[in-house]
């Protein structure tokens, strides 16, 4: 029986009608002979052995969902092809390649619904699973799990050659392949939305759970990748693409020799923004991320947390041979390198930017930077970060430059930077390199001194503030700048020497001479001149930092308590003299009360009686009975002439009456 679907002529694409396995046909290859292109399939629960040859438009729909619905190869090659320009789907499924391919898609467009896509081996051609080669395909809300591509096949599950691929909600999980534990994408335009990657392997080479290699645009989102292992890029490998972004995903407890959680080699203007990398591990290099020869690459808004680069450099993120690439806004915490760069290191870059981030508690065992490391970089700029308890075994606690021209270090907070064994430059250390430092707080550093400029280095400096160096603020034959400030507090708002970075507040407190005393030729970024010392001034500043939060129209930088409009500079203080917690008439004008006896409130009536407090009521006695009238009020501390306490009479106008007068008929 064949069923008519109403509005069909409305919707993109709908099968027109529908037949039934087994209603009217005995098996779906039998209704896939029997019915027209364009109509539907729909199969009753059960297990349904069949290889499926789709060459024509249809939906294929399982009636009661993929728990309960089982298409299982019968033995051939493959158990579901879909070619010939076919437009077809395939929804509710468990489809088991039976130790076969599981299914190919050539010259077709494919789309998988909710279905479980297991039990498949590969042919050999790529796909442990499920191959396209020059098609569209669409999968959305299913899973793959239990195949087998093999250490010699690319793409554990699934393999994409010069196709379209459009991946949804959907799991990949205990995928191997040579490359590509989960998915090889080669020459395919990839967007992948909400997929979880799980504990995929690729044996010899990239990409432990997706690797996308050549032309095609690759966007991924709001996706999840933990412990998939790999030889470059543990999690996500991403090579010579048109273009790649990562936005919202999350990588956990990947692992490869290069980039732990991700690799991204020979793209122009990768994007990396909002995503999560924690716990992955590099064994050599880049254990959170490594990019390399991706020009004009940003990564941005994104958390780098514990993770570890065994051998070498760059255990948050490693940028490599990048020009003009960016990281802004990021975090950067408990990351370990076995040598340089613990939080970030970079190295042959030219005219690259590492602007407005937290790096903190990174540890190098090594040699170099443990917050950050330089090495062999052109006109790096490193704008508005806060480095805050970054270690190194020998040199450059929080920055260490080496072998590198054209370095500008402006408007950092560098602090707490700590060398545990030998060397120096607590905060920043310079070999071999060309460095111009201005408006940074360098404070805080041990006995390894807060700046040391070493052989062949020239560190020009000027306008920074200097503090609390155990070591001495300026080493290696460095002295302060004319305008430089040493010496003095810098006036924190919320900072304590503990060695976590996360309970601090960094902004400039009332009073700090970070205000207003940076380069006169540098605005903060509101456009007012003279700049502000440390990480919130200077034209890359965050102009939020100093907004006026309670609307009182004192910025934070004045405001004592920028959460309480009526708390300011012009907040008038007044003595509670007799402790009763009412102030009196002595008062005092200043942002902070002048002690502890100082209020808000001058309502005392007696500043000098605990017993006499706030005002009260006085109530009028017009007929002069002893009784007042409630209806006439007058607040004070004492009575005027007219006025009494009692408010209970009954008739104001008339001396007789009263509360308890005794009336006689």
């Amino acid at each position: 029986m064949r069923t008519f679907v109403v509005l069909a002529l409305l919707l993109p694409y709908q099968a027109a009608y529908a037949v039934n396995v087994p209603g009217d046909y005995p098996t779906i290859s039998a209704a896939l002979a029997a019915i027209p292109p364009g109509d539907a399939i729909d199969v009753e629960p059960g297990t349904w052995i069949d290889d499926l040859a789709i060459v024509q438009d249809v939906d294929i729909r399982a009636v009661s969902g993929a728990r309960d619905t089982f298409l299982v190869g019968a033995g051939g090659p493959v158990a579901v092809t879909v070619s010939g320009g076919a437009i077809a789907s395939l929804s509710g499924f468990t489809v088991d390649g039976n130790g076969a391919m599981g299914m190919t898609v050539t010259a077709a467009t494919m789309t998988i619904d909710d279905s479980i896509l297991t039990g498949g081996v590969s042919d050999g051609g790529g796909g442990g699973y499920l191959r396209a080669t020059g098609s569209t395909l669409t999968v959305r809300r299913s899973e793959f799990v239990g195949n087998f591509g093999g250490g010699f096949v690319n793409g554990g599950h699934l393999a994409s050659l010069s196709s379209t691929l459009l991946v949804e909600d959907s799991v990949f999980r205990g995928g191997t392949a040579a490359e590509g534990g989960a998915v090889y994408a080669l020459t395919s335009a990839v967007t992948l939305t909400s997929v979880d990657f799980d504990g995929n392997l690729a044996s010899s080479g990239r990409g432990g759970a997706v690797l996308a290699d050549g032309a095609g645009d690759v966007a991924i989102s709001g996706s999840w990748f933990f412990g998939n292992t790999a030889v470059n890029g543990g999690g996500l490998h991403i090579n010579a693409t048109t273009s790649a972004s990562v936005i919202g995903s999350i990588f956990v407890a990947n692992q490869a020799a290069f980039g732990g959680g991700a690799q991204i080699t020979g793209v122009s203007l990768p994007m990396v923004d909002s995503s999560i990398f924690v716990g992955n591990t590099g064994t050599t290099s880049g254990g959170g991320i490594l990019v390399s020869l991706s020009p004009d690459g940003v990564i941005q808004n994104s958390w780098f947390d514990s993770n570890a680069s065994e051998a070498l450099n760059g255990a948050g993120i490693y940028l490599e041979t990048s020009d003009r690439a960016e990281v802004r806004g990021s975090t950067l915490y408990g990351n370990i390198a076995g040598m340089d760069g613990a939080g970030i290191y970079v190295n042959l870059c030219t005219d690259a930017v590492v602007d407005g981030n937290l790096i903190c508690s990174n540890t190098s065992l090594g040699n170099d930077g443990g917050g950050m490391a330089v090495e062999f970089a052109n006109n790096l700029q490193i704008l508005n970060n806060i480095m805050v308890a970054n270690a190194v075994f020998e040199d450059g606690g929080s920055i260490n430059i080496t072998d590198s021209t054209g370095v500008v270090v402006r408007n950092n907070d560098l602090l707490e930077g700590t060398i545990t064994a030998v060397g120096g430059g607590g905060n920043l250390r310079a070999r071999g390199a060309t460095v111009a430092m201005t408006n940074n707080l360098v404070a805080y550093a041990g006995a390894s001194g807060g700046v040391l400029q070493d052989s062949g280095a020239v560190i020009t400096h000027d306008y920074n503030l200097f503090f609390s160096n155990v070591g001495g603020d300026l080493l290696g034959g460095l002295t302060p700048g004319l305008n430089d400030i040493t010496g003095t507090d810098p006036l924190l708002t919320l900072y304590s020497v503990d060695g976590d970075c996360l309970n601090d507040d960094y902004r400039p407190g009332i009073g700090s001479l970070l205000l207003a005393n940076g380069d006169p030729a540098l605005p903060n970024s509101d456009g007012l001149f003279p700049s502000d010392i440390g990480a919130f001034g200077g034209p890359n500043g965050d102009l939020r930092w100093d907004e006026d939060a309670d609307l009182d129209g004192d910025p934070a930088s004045i405001d004592c308590d920028d959460g309480d409009a009526a708390i300011n500079d012009a907040t008038e203080w007044f003595l509670d003299g007799d402790g009763d917690g009412l102030g009196g008439p002595t008062s005092s004008i200043v942002c902070v009360p002048p002690g502890v006896d100082w209020g808000l409130t001058s309502a005392d009536c007696d500043d000098a009686d605990a017993l006499v407090g706030l005002p009260v009521d006085w109530y009028q006695d017009g007929d002069g009975d002893g009784f007042g009238d409630p209806g006439v009020i007058q607040n004070g501390c004492a009575p005027v002439s007219g006025f009494i306490a009692d408010n209970t009479d009954c008739d104001d106008a008339n001396p007789i009456a009263f509360p308890g007068q005794i009336w006689y008929a």
